[in-house]
């Protein structure tokens, strides 16, 4: 009897570790401090359509922000920035139960301070049709009623192309008193940047004309997001969020061709409004839900242009685009049974966009536009378990309306569709720890606004994209077959997806001036890929963690372009190798690499690109403060070849060394003690630009 205890007490203290956190991150309850907890794979709950993380502790949550944790999380990885899941970009990231509309936010908040972390490989039939590649939705500690807790930051950077820059100031508080929950965060930063690049052009024999480019910038970003959420009665909440962010950006650029010298000045101005209001109902004591939520975005930009050449005077303009955003949406959720969960819902969502020029520019026209949008969607879908089987299946109908008006003539598309999404999850043996899952959903992108409009956009004094009237939105069928090995050590992953009407930027010359060249966005009719994907995540010793990822696809290609045919299969490949340390006496870091060979897509070539981040951190004033150093030793940046129907290449190569160093302090603060009380907190759109690539 006396071993049954020890052996009962020692369980209960590690199950109690499990949610203990550092003194720095405390949210009102005692710390237990244990040297080790082995206990990984108690962290992870897995579900039909993806996975639920605990990360309160975790050693992968020390000394980052939130977007670095997010590497180490399986299937996720960071490429160019940009957050994806098995190789799809994220459709949408959530903070608390509210769309983000400015994910920088998750550059700059300690992921210390999150609580649990949800996966979805696949967005469901409840989203927009475009939400392809899962979603992210990410859940900080709860504060105590009557209590608080939060961070206030400050970081700078040194950056071997232009020195010292980039500063920002910020913090985050997170408070509850009685039913209502407040959270608020709050950005300022300073940027500068100054980045030299090489080009090359086919002169009227073919040869190539090197021209010599240069940008400097400074700008000022302001964000705040806040929120408030009241709980009216036990089964009843509402809550409301406004977000505002501004952006002023300076940048000058010059290039230099046989002599000749042609500038460019900006001064552009933005601003983002988001105001949110969502009304949440349990209906029933059996899990029965409604959730009507309304949601208005704003963003308006105004540029200030000067062109000159030779010092001459060859432009002067101001463009200005004000788009607005509405949707409404209904959800309901009803259990039929404990094994069977039925959604179903709906949303409208108006979207009206007006681009007004004014000024000119030596060789080209300027011409206002507008455009309106309407999309409607209903939706239904079931979830649940058949014996160890997960799954889920839905379907989602879908209506993408788009009016265009400029010079006088108007024209309109409509694209509808049923979009269906299945996804299962089958154990393959008896504990779990081998499991293989299948999904397929098809997907119909937003409407391409921003690559619709007939304004020019100019990327430097010889280049520049053009929109397209007559483009339609991308349509996809996605099938994935993945299979995770050893408790998700080990995730092997097989997918295909076929295109239509894929938005491709062919490039064409000038027809008024053989020195410039411009992009433009076309619909390809067919457009395939398939690959395979592996990753390997182990704790090979107590203080190192490392997820090594890889994938490898195939392109098969059946196009023309501007007169040629392109017909062959094209390969492309992806590597990362993110490591983890955590030392005694609260210090740890991390090490990540990343490269990605040399691929060609119909008539471009992408060089290989690498780099090398490293992070190193130490906890101070009894874990309240915490110090970072970061930076990139080592890296390549892209080289882009363009080759032209006619012969020749256009050449680009950014030359700017990548080298840098930063500094970031973050202070930790709270107080209070522990009451549970929900929080619900929204936020439903955001606005993206599809534009052409370098």
């Amino acid at each position: 009897m006396t071993k049954f205890l020890k052996q009962l007490i020692h369980i209960t203290l590690l199950v109690s570790a499990i949610g203990a956190t550092p003194a720095h991150a405390d949210d009102g309850e005692k710390n237990v401090n244990l040297k080790e907890v082995q206990i990984v794979a108690s962290r992870t709950t897995n579900t039909a359509n993806g996975y639920v993380t605990n990360l309160r502790g975790s050693d992968i949550a020390k000394g980052k922000p939130i977007d670095a944790a997010l590497e180490l999380m399986p299937g996720v990885t960071k490429e160019n920035g940009v957050l994806k899941i098995d190789g799809l970009p994220v459709s949408e990231i959530y903070l608390n139960g509210m769309k983000l509309t400015d994910t920088s936010e998750l550059s700059k908040l300690p992921a210390e301070m999150l609580d649990k972390v949800r996966v979805t490989y696949l967005a469901g039939s409840s989203q927009n049709a475009a939400s392809s590649g899962g979603t992210i939705s990410i859940i900080m500690r709860k504060p105590p009623q009557m209590g608080y807790y939060g961070v206030a930051f400050g970081s700078a950077r040194y950056d071997k192309s232009f020195g010292f820059g980039n500063e920002g100031l910020g913090g985050m508080i997170y408070s509850r008193v009685k039913g209502l929950s407040l959270y608020d965060y709050m950005y300022a930063g300073w940027k500068q940047y100054e980045v030299s690049s090489e080009q090359s052009v086919p002169d009227a024999y073919g040869q190539p004309d090197y021209i010599d480019e240069s940008t400097r910038s400074h700008s000022f970003d302001f964000s705040n997001r806040f929120s408030l959420t009241q709980d009216i009665n036990s089964r009843s909440s509402i809550a409301a969020g406004y977000y505002a962010g501004a952006n002023r950006d300076r940048p000058a650029s010059k290039s230099v061709l046989d002599g000749q010298t042609s500038t460019i000045g900006k001064r552009t101005e933005m601003a983002t409004h988001n105001v949110t209001v969502r009304y949440n109902l349990t209906l029933n004591d059996n899990g029965g839900d409604m959730t009507i939520s309304g949601d208005y975005l704003n963003r308006n930009t105004d540029q200030k242009a000067v062109y000159g050449l030779d010092g001459s005077l060859r432009g002067n303009t101001r463009e200005r685009q004000n788009s607005n955003m509405w949707k409404l949406s209904a959800d309901f959720v009803h259990p039929l049974t404990e094994k069977l969960i039925l959604q179903w819902g709906g949303s409208a969502q108006l979207i009206d966009s007006e681009y007004t020029p004014k000024g000119y520019l030596d060789g080209a026209a300027l011409y206002g536009s507008s455009t309106k949008g309407f999309t409607p969607i209903g939706y239904a879908e079931v979830s649940g378990t058949i014996g160890r089987i997960g799954y889920g299946a839905g379907v989602n109908l879908q209506l993408n309306r788009i009016e265009y008006s400029a010079l006088g003539a108007d024209s309109h598309n409509t694209q509808w569709g049923i979009h269906p999404t299945v996804q299962l999850r089958v154990p393959l043996n008896a504990s779990g720890a081998t499991m293989m899952r299948v999904s397929y959903k098809r997907m119909l992108d937003d409407i391409p606004f921003s690559a619709i409009s007939s304004a020019r956009r100019w990327l430097d004094a010889y280049n520049y994209t053009v929109g397209n009237p007559a483009l339609k939105a991308m349509t996809t069928d996605y099938a994935n077959l993945s299979l995770s090995l050893l408790g998700g050590k080990i995730n092997l992953g097989a997918f295909y997806s076929h295109i239509k009407d894929w938005i491709y930027w062919e490039t064409r010359q000038d027809p008024e001036n053989p020195d410039i060249y411009y992009s433009r966005p076309v619909n390809v009719k067919g457009y395939h890929s398939f690959g395979l994907r592996a990753e390997w995540t182990i704790k090979p010793v107590k203080f190192w963690r490392f997820k090594l990822t890889g994938r490898f696809s195939f392109y098969p290609e059946d196009m023309t372009i501007v007169g040629v045919h392109y017909g062959m299969t094209r390969t492309r490949s992806f590597i990362s190798f993110n490591n983890n340390l955590t030392f005694k006496g609260g210090w740890g870091g991390s090490l990540n690499a990343q490269i990605e060979p040399t691929f060609r897509t119909y008539d471009r070539t992408y060089h290989a690109v690498y780099g090398i981040d490293l992070r190193a951190y130490k906890y101070l004033l009894k874990n309240k403060m915490q110090i970072v150093l970061s930076g990139t030793p080592l890296g390549k940046q892209r080289k882009l070849d363009l080759h032209l129907p006619g012969g020749g290449e256009v050449v680009y190569r950014n030359t700017s060394p990548v080298q840098s160093i930063g500094i970031t302090v973050n202070w930790w603060f709270n107080g209070g003690k522990k009451v549970k009380v929900k929080s619900i907190e929204s936020g439903d759109q955001q606005y993206n630009e599809v534009s052409d690539s370098r």
